[in-house]
């Protein structure tokens, strides 16, 4: 009993022992049962220790090949690097290359550019060379003819020699002067020639065409339209864009009918025409600023239709009130609503319309949004079946009723003298229109005298300003207009003038009229071929 409890507890020790090694070696070590004996146990161990070896030598290897796997990809990266850095210098190379290319392509094309453009200019410089040899050709045949006047009148003088001292004198005066005019002739045809045949074409166009201008102006032209324009004065009873509008289609007008002819001096003229009281006050301290209707237009806007203008005219679209006094609601609404559709910054429709509803009282302005009306046709529908029912209801009240009606409402004012209701005032009507007709009637034949009399006086007027027209546009548009035709004109003035001098003591006609040069035509004939 005893000894079988020993050997179960010896064994019992041998299993503690097996499975503590077993747990040091690790959870991969397996123990067969039934093998207890330290001879299996070293086995085991031994199996395990080659197991482990084995794994270390395994870890070993992969580091290697893991080395050889870094050296490799740097290896690689190295010769990315390399590849890359040739294929920038390639594409470098390319660039250059098409850069260079393009260099000189640009350089042929702007070669050819050039060559084109000089073969052009050469043409314009052959076409002036031309011109200045046949001024220069006629020039010599005219110095030639002097040449042979001169040679002819010495030839005489010396075949005459015989004659008297008084008559040599006379001779010399009169070479002397003979010799002077040639050579004005020559300052004159060198200074015309100079010019090309455009610029000549031009002065003559404008030479032809001023007589006519005088007693036909692009306005006077459009006679009709210019008096149905009606005239600004700048006390708010005329709208200024409608005024900028009427002008504006006139100035087109003009400047498609006559062209050229209808110069900007007329323009001007025709703009301060149209103005009256405070605005022409107003213009003649801006005259000098306008020199066409464009710049009108402009100091026009910012004067009479500028922000401050705008911002009253939307204050009084926002607070508005109407009274019966201004008239109708329909009128009130299209004087209002003009105004607005002038602005710059143009409100919505359906806003401006709910804004001026609420002008009329609460009754509109509640059928206004309970009808949703967004549109100003539909506000002035409305207005219309309103006004219609005041008329009615004024029709059937008496002057005593009506004046305490329109009292009670405080329009009182607006009624007396002006109501258009009732048989009584349709009377009243009648005998005043009657009266005012029999007064037209008589100053009929007056009217037209002072405007035939006003008429004459614009036209004297305006001949004076034609006259004195070189000084307005050196004032209105500076000295640039006044370029080499100018000049020569006044040149001629001047010879012309010192030529009639001397026609006058020789006893020839003046070329001038009595008054002032209108214009000068200098002929020369040349006799040698050009």
């Amino acid at each position: 009993m005893s000894e079988n409890q020993e050997e179960s507890g010896v064994a019992g020790m041998d299993d503690k022992e097996t499975r503590s090694e077993s747990l040091v070696i690790g959870e991969s070590t397996e123990i067969c049962e039934g093998m207890g004996s330290t001879d299996d146990m070293l086995r085991q161990m031994m199996g395990m220790m080659k197991k482990m070896v084995t794994k270390e030598e395994i870890s070993e290897e992969i580091n290697t090949q893991l080395g050889e796997v870094k050296r490799k990809i740097e290896e690689n990266n190295t010769n990315i690097k390399i590849e890359i850095k040739e294929g920038i210098r390639e594409m470098a190379k390319s660039f250059d290359i098409k850069m260079e290319n393009l260099k000189l392509e640009m350089k042929r094309d702007m070669k050819q550019a050039l060559e084109n453009n000089r073969r052009e200019w050469g043409v314009e410089v052959r076409n002036v060379q031309r011109k200045v040899v046949e001024v220069e050709e006629e020039i010599r045949c005219v110095e030639a003819q002097n040449k042979d006047w001169y040679e002819e009148i010495d030839t005489r003088l010396k075949a005459e020699e015989s004659y008297s001292k008084e008559n040599f004198e006379r001779k010399e005066s009169e070479m002397k002067k003979n010799k002077e005019e040639q050579e004005i002739e020559i300052l004159v045809m060198k200074d015309g020639l100079r010019k090309n045949k455009q610029e000549i074409e031009e002065i003559r166009r404008e030479l032809g065409t001023r007589e006519k201008k005088m007693y036909a102006l692009p306005w006077m032209g459009a006679g009709m339209d210019w008096e149905k324009i009606e005239k600004f004065t700048g006390d708010g009873k005329m709208h200024p864009m409608i005024f900028l509008k009427n002008i504006e289609e006139m100035v087109k007008n003009n400047r498609r009918r006559y062209g050229e002819a209808y110069t900007r001096y007329e323009e001007v003229n025709m703009i301060r025409g149209l103005m009256r009281g405070d605005a022409q006050l107003w213009y003649e301290t801006m005259e000098e600023k306008i020199g066409r209707y464009e710049e009108f237009k402009e100091i026009f806007r910012q004067q009479y239709w500028g922000e401050l203008e705008q911002e009253k005219i939307k204050r009084e679209v926002q607070v508005g009130r109407y009274n019966k006094s201004m008239g109708t609601r329909e009128k009130y609404l299209i004087q209002k609503y003009a105004l607005y559709k002038h602005l710059d910054n143009i409100v919505e429709e359906a806003v401006i319309i709910g804004q001026l509803a609420g002008h009329f009282g609460e009754e509109i302005k509640e059928r206004v949004i309970k009808d949703n009306v967004r549109t100003y046709n539909e506000l002035k529908n409305i207005l219309k079946r309103f006004d219609l029912v005041d008329e009615e209801k004024g029709a059937s009240m008496s002057r005593g009723a009506r004046d305490e009606e329109y009292g009670r409402t405080g329009n009182r004012n607006g009624n007396q003298g002006g109501n258009r209701y009732g048989d009584e005032n349709k009377r009243e009507e009648l005998q005043r229109y009657n009266r005012n007709r029999g007064f037209n009637y008589g100053t009929w034949q007056r009217n037209d005298y002072i405007k035939e009399q006003r008429e004459n006086r614009d036209f004297n007027r305006r001949e004076n300003e034609f006259q004195n027209r070189g000084n307005r546009f050196d004032r209105n548009e500076g000295r640039h207009d006044i370029g080499e035709r100018e000049q020569t004109n006044r040149q001629i003035h001047n010879v012309n003038v010192q030529n009639n001098g001397r026609e006058q003591i020789s006893g020839v006609k003046s070329i001038r009229d009595e008054d002032r040069i209108e214009t000068v035509k200098v002929d020369v004939h040349c006799t040698c071929a050009i």
